[in-house]
């Protein structure tokens, strides 16, 4: 293998965690606005299971695609821990339906994955 070959697909591993973290960015994105367009009673289901499932799967692919580009530990474990945000993230909606003082966590909790996301996006164009 060539020196170039190695670089293109690292170039190409890393080009796959940029579109990841993107599309998550822009599912995140959406995901607020659905939010927001429910709670101000527009009458759609937007903070529905869809998009949050769609969240879910990119996420999953972008720690996947992470592992493979070698994005380093710190990468590896930001990806990781936007995983279990986002788990924890979907309990405390879930438990804020009966308790709503949660909801305070939910919103903190967006907060934080949307940085992670964007930690990511930053991380993959850097290298």
């Amino acid at each position: 293998m060539t020196t170039e070959t190695i670089t293109a697909r690292r170039s190409r591993r890393e080009t796959a965690c940029t579109a990841l973290a993107a599309l998550f960015l822009l599912l995140s994105a959406a995901q607020i606005v659905l939010a927001a367009a429910g709670a101000f009673g527009l009458g759609w289901d937007g903070h529905g299971f869809a998009n949050a499932l769609a969240m879910f799967v990119v996420g999953v692919l972008l720690f996947i695609a992470t592992l493979v580009a070698k994005g380093g530990w710190k990468r590896i474990l930001a990806a990781l821990l936007l995983l279990v945000v986002m788990d924890v993230q979907g309990r405390i909606g879930a438990y804020a339906l009966e308790t709503p003082v949660l909801g305070i966590f939910h919103g903190v909790g967006a907060l934080v994955i949307i940085g992670l996301g964007g930690h990511l996006l930053h991380a993959s164009r850097r290298r």
